[in-house]
C-alpha cells in the first residue's frame, strides 16, 4: 500500500476516534486512569489489522476499534515510539496538551505488502461523564463543611450546575451553612451563582 493511502486512511480512522462517543468513553476511562497513575504521556495503539480494511467498511469500524489494545507511555517513554519524526512531535504535543482534558493518541499500522510501518497523531478530547444530581444527607454536608471550616475556606458559591447543591440539596446546604454559623461562630458566607 503507498504511503498516500495508507495515511490516508489512518486519518479516516483518526477522525472516527475524534467522533465516536462510545470509542472515546472507553479511551477516557484508560487515559484518566493512566494518567492518575503514570503522569502525563500519550495513548498508543497499533492498528496494522484494522488498516487494510476496505475503505468502504472503514465507517463500521467502532467494534474493531473497541477490541484493540491501547498502551500508555509516560513522557519519558516516548522513545519508544521509533519513527523519529513522529518522537519530535509528541515531544511537542507532550509540552502543549491538557491532560485533564485531552489526551494524545498515536496509531501506527503496519502494511501487509510491504512491511511498511506509518504513524499518525492527534489530539482527542477527553468526553465528561455525566453528573447526575444525587441525593446528600445532613451528615455529609456537616462533614464537608468541617473540612472547609479546618481549610479556612470562608465563602462557598452554591452553584447550580453542581449536583451537590441541586434539587433538596441546596436547602438542606443553605439550613447546615446557617447552623454552623450559629453554633460554632463561623462565618461561612454564601455566593449565589
Amino acid at each position: 500500500m503507498d504511503d498516500d493511502l495508507a495515511i490516508s486512511r489512518l486519518k479516516q480512522i483518526l477522525s472516527i476516534y475524534y467522533e465516536s462517543n462510545q470509542t472515546s468513553e472507553i479511551n477516557s476511562d484508560f487515559v484518566r486512569e493512566s494518567h492518575r497513575e503514570c503522569g502525563k504521556g500519550f495513548v498508543y495503539a497499533d492498528i496494522s489489522d484494522v488498516i487494510n480494511i476496505k475503505a468502504s467498511h472503514l465507517n463500521n469500524l467502532d467494534k474493531h476499534l473497541k477490541q484493540l489494545k491501547h498502551f500508555w507511555f509516560n513522557a519519558n517513554e516516548y522513545g519508544t515510539i521509533r519513527d523519529l519524526s513522529t518522537q519530535e512531535k509528541v515531544k511537542e504535543l507532550l509540552e502543549e496538551y491538557d491532560p485533564s482534558e485531552e489526551y494524545i493518541l498515536i496509531l501506527s499500522a503496519k502494511d501487509d505488502v510491504d512491511s511498511k510501518s506509518r504513524y499518525i497523531l492527534g489530539i482527542i478530547p477527553l468526553l465528561e461523564k455525566l453528573v447526575l444530581p444525587r441525593k446528600l444527607s445532613s451528615q455529609q454536608i456537616r462533614k464537608r463543611l468541617k473540612r472547609m471550616k479546618q481549610a479556612g475556606k470562608k465563602t462557598i458559591k452554591i452553584d447550580q450546575n453542581n449536583p451537590d447543591f441541586m434539587g433538596d440539596n441546596r436547602e438542606k446546604w443553605l439550613k447546615e451553612i446557617e447552623q454552623m454559623n450559629e453554633q460554632e461562630k463561623v462565618d461561612i458566607l454564601v455566593l449565589e451563582d
